[in-house]
């Protein structure tokens, strides 16, 4: 997607004053130079590290390429002064005892952890069951060995990287990595960060990412919860996460958690507004603040807060209605500062992102709030707004660029919010029996253009280059399991002026099912013959069987009984059709086994979007 800058080798390579490491030392140092010494430097001692002496420097090896002052140890630092008649002082006493308090809780931490472990990974849910794999050769599951599954040398890490940033960032572009930056700094400085993009990178081994996964979850838990972290890194990793949560789906359903932790760290590091602005009587105002008066934030923590932002947003979207960031006055600013600098050349991506999001979220706060009262009907007002809509969505089309790499992910993303807009005349609560002929007409022709934007959204997405599946974010497969739900709801939506077997023309629900399987089956086998190889997550496999099956079924219905919210069909009085028989449903039931093969369609389609998650979303 992104050309990036060659990286080297993590001993060679400058770090990023950015990253705030690899900064040089303020004056030369004074150490004189020595011979062959049995004690390191201060330096290397304290780090606990071989000190190797650079004959030609006047510093050891590792105080040059860490720019640190090299200084000799006190003779006799570490020698220990001896009680008379074997005596041990307090200290020593004291010392020995929070030795033995440390084996013991590491010792009972690992017990514990292994036992929740096997617990954990016989209860996680998972949409399509995958068969439990075989242990990997030097240690037994659940419990990972952080040696044997992070990468084993700096060139396996600096491919990880390299991949991500030339194939994954440039389609997540609030988590950009400057090309200086090292694996040996990333992992230094935001070891959360590095795990999170060394899981997400490791395409050559599922059950290998699968345990990368688990580390890192485990690692964010004891970060945020036990140990109370709070950093810039910290909420990056936690978003390079969120962005791929198919990769670890089958560790169970966290996502939500994981945003609101996100979330809530952000506002912990003061990010989510202007440096020091607020009311002096607001909620917390009384507290002093650690922000110097003068403070600024960086293009990196503008970013995460506009990332947090669009996972939100579009997750309210595709998958469930939660309580998302919203678009403030500050995120206003932090797309102009972007726009201005760019940085990355992804950030015009970026921002581009977060507007269509903003229109997103002016749409759910008039369409589907829940103060808005849908049990008389539609209304002109309502009517109105969403004309009004309509046009103000129209009229973005234009101003998307065409011309960077990332255009037609932009375009789903557009697509996605038409449909947000659109899926309104899917509400039976809203467009009832009564509904007078002129709202009917609108009701018809919301639903064409729903059509029409699922027709161009599924063109776009299979016209998506094989190897970018492979890197593609969660939210990214939401949108296309978003499109695909509601083709299945148009198909066998009933009204006076909407006939199904328009949109069954326009746009075959089955083919397209089918269209789905044959997409992901030539991606793997695409993957498959990279050297290396890479493949798609183990839930994928499942995925393309589901479809398949799903094209070769009769009937059309998507599963009513997941959510009772806008949208469920209905039949003629009211009622929603999960809870109707199979003939109120659309199916054809001329027969006992014609119904057992509809019903079978229905558990096939709810378990199919189960990997989208979006079982309970607001659009059903």
């Amino acid at each position: 997607m992104e050309p990036t800058a060659s990286r080297t080798d993590s001993l060679q390579a400058p770090a990023s004053p950015r990253w705030g490491i690899g900064k040089p030392s303020s004056g030369m140092s004074s150490r004189p130079a020595r011979e062959r010494e049995i004690k390191a430097c201060k330096s290397c001692a304290k780090a606990k590290v071989k000190c190797e002496t650079d004959y030609r420097h006047e510093k050891c090896k590792r105080c040059q390429r860490l720019h640190k002052e090299c200084e000799n140890q006190t003779p006799g630092a570490h020698s220990q002064k001896r009680m008379p008649d074997g005596k041990a002082s307090r200290a020593d006493i004291l010392r020995l005892e929070s030795k033995v308090d440390s084996v013991t809780s590491h010792i009972l931490s690992t017990s514990t952890q292994s036992q929740t472990g096997s617990i954990a990974a016989s209860l996680s849910p998972s949409p399509f069951p995958v068969p439990p794999p075989p242990p990997l050769s030097g240690f037994s599951p659940p419990v990972s060995t952080p040696s044997q599954t992070l990468p084993l040398n700096n060139h396996e890490a600096l491919s990880f990287l390299n991949l991500y940033c030339a194939e994954m960032a440039p389609l997540f572009p609030f988590v950009a990595i400057p090309p200086d930056v090292t694996p040996h700094h990333m992992r230094l400085e935001k070891p959360v960060l590095y795990m999170s993009i060394m899981m997400a990178a490791c395409q050559h081994d599922n059950q290998r990412q699968l345990e990368l996964a688990r580390m890192v979850r485990n690692e964010i838990s004891q970060a945020v919860l036990v140990r109370g972290d709070k950093s810039l890194g910290l909420v990056e990793g936690m978003l390079v996460y969120i962005a791929w949560n198919h990769v670890h789906i089958q560790l169970g359903a966290q996502l939500i958690n994981l945003v609101h932790l996100a979330a809530g760290m952000l506002t912990e590091l003061n990010l989510t507004k202007q440096p020091l602005s607020g009311s002096k009587t607001a909620a917390g105002a009384f507290k002093d603040s650690n922000e110097a008066p003068n403070a600024t934030r960086s293009l990196a923590e503008r970013r995460v807060l506009l990332g947090l932002f669009w996972i939100g947003s579009t997750f309210k979207i595709c998958y469930k209605d939660i309580d998302a960031l919203h678009f403030t006055k500050y995120a206003e600013a932090c797309c102009r500062a972007l726009e201005e600098i760019v940085e990355f050349p992804s950030d015009i991506y970026l921002v581009h992102l977060v507007r269509l999001q903003q229109k997103a979220d002016k749409i759910g706060e008039m369409l589907y709030s829940e103060e808005l009262d849908t049990t008389s009907g539609i209304t002109p007002p309502l009517a109105m707004g969403i004309t009004s809509l309509e046009k103000e969505v129209v009229d973005i089309g234009p101003s998307i660029p065409l011309d960077i790499p990332q255009a037609s992910l932009l375009m789903i993303g557009y697509k996605t919010i038409s449909l947000y807009l659109y899926k309104i005349a899917l509400d039976d609560s809203l467009f009832g029996p009564s509904t007078s002929p002129t709202y009917a007409m609108l009701r018809t022709s919301l639903l064409t253009s729903c059509l029409t934007a699922i027709d161009s959204l599924v063109t776009l997405f299979f016209s998506l280059p094989p190897l970018t599946l492979f890197s593609l974010p969660y939210l990214n497969w939401g949108q296309m399991g978003h499109a695909l739900l509601l083709l299945s709801r148009l198909s066998d939506a009933k009204h006076a002026t909407w006939d199904p077997t328009y949109a069954t023309g326009t746009l075959d629900h089955r083919e397209s099912f089918r269209q789905f399987a044959r997409r992901l089956e030539e991606v793997m086998q695409i993957g498959a013959q990279q050297m290396p190889p890479r493949f798609l997550p183990d839930v994928f496999v499942g995925m393309a069987a589901k479809a398949r099956e799903l094209g070769e079924r009769s009937g059309g219905a998507a599963p009513g009984g997941m959510n009772g919210g806008p949208g469920v069909a209905a039949d003629a009085s009211g009622g929603v059709a999960g809870g109707m028989p199979a003939a109120d449903m659309g199916f054809a039931t001329t027969s006992a086994a014609a119904a057992e093969i509809n019903l079978s369609h229905d558990d096939y389609l709810t378990e199919f979007f189960d990997f989208f998650d979006m079982g309970q979303g607001q659009m059903m």
